[in-house]
């Protein structure tokens, strides 16, 4: 049993109708059942004629193959692993996956679907980042261009200047308006880089910080709202975390956005950075 995937992408018509085009994807899913699993663990991989059989089928496909065995649990471990490392290694299988139950099986097909469903939104932003992929997430999905250039040697964020900025107004009013778009176009991506330096945080997650909070200051006043010279530094940053981790992180596009929240454990590393009185504080970083 075999699951493969078609694409169907609209395409605008000359006559101002929308069809669907549909193309057929290059992975290939393989299921292996159980009385097929129990041929192939019978002997040794290289002398089972039923295992060459497999790899024959495989090759003919020419195409990125994944196998799924459905197989008992208590099923002899020690050969299923000899089959599977034999697989991937010497014949190129992409991935392999133990199920034993419906449900099991259910999810790791719809996972695989998932995948390759958003496969062209993910290369698509990696190709616009110039395939990037060893610098911080942030920079990947173009939030901080700049810190690239910086990493490799460059002078990073300049601060904008006026006469180049409003070389082109026509009155002092025009000027004024180019010189603040400017400025705080700066600003914003400045602060997309320095939220990007902390360990876990995405593009996604930066994105939804700078959108509600549009400076570090704007969210330094937001930590400290509500609280006086009275006021504990624990209460203060437990009442802050609470806020924080409430912060909607919306990732994808279209059917295939999901929304979370930012969670607890990096909101208290950013609360704990506006406020800690400890430089040093290790829980900031």
């Amino acid at each position: 049993m075999s699951v493969t995937w078609q694409r169907h992408t609209p395409v605008d018509m000359p006559d101002g109708a929308v069809c669907l085009t549909a193309s057929e994807e290059p992975d290939v899913l393989l299921l292996l059942q159980q009385d097929v699993c129990k041929r192939l663990l019978t002997t040794d991989p290289e002398s089972n004629p039923h295992f060459r059989d497999l790899v024959a089928s495989v090759r003919s496909l020419n195409r990125p193959v994944s196998i799924i065995f459905f197989i008992k649990p208590s099923q002899a471990r020690s050969p299923l692993f000899e089959v599977i490392a034999k697989l991937q290694v010497d014949h190129g299988v992409r991935g392999v996956q133990q199920v034993s139950s419906v449900e099991d099986l259910a999810t790791i097909v719809c996972n695989y679907t998932k995948a390759i469903c958003q496969r062209p939104f993910k290369e698509g932003r990696m190709e616009a980042t110039d395939g990037f992929s060893f610098l911080p997430s942030t920079i990947k999905r173009g939030l901080a261009c700049s810190a690239a250039s910086r990493l490799r040697g460059g002078g990073g964020f300049r601060f904008p200047r006026r006469d180049l900025v409003c070389a082109g107004a026509q009155t002092a009013e025009e000027a004024e308006k180019l010189w603040e778009s400017a400025v705080r176009a700066w600003v914003h991506r400045t602060w997309l880089s320095q939220l990007g330096q902390w360990h876990g945080v995405t593009g996604e997650i930066a994105t939804a910080i700078a959108s509600v909070y549009p400076t570090p200051r704007a969210l330094f006043e937001a930590i400290w709202q509500g609280s006086d010279e009275n006021s504990s530094l624990d209460a203060v940053q437990e009442k802050a975390t609470t806020m924080l981790a409430a912060l909607p992180i919306r990732r994808g596009a279209g059917v295939l956005a999901t929304q979370n929240r930012l969670g607890p454990q990096l909101a208290r590393r950013i609360v704990t950075f506006f406020t800690s009185p400890d430089p040093l504080d290790e829980g900031a970083s």
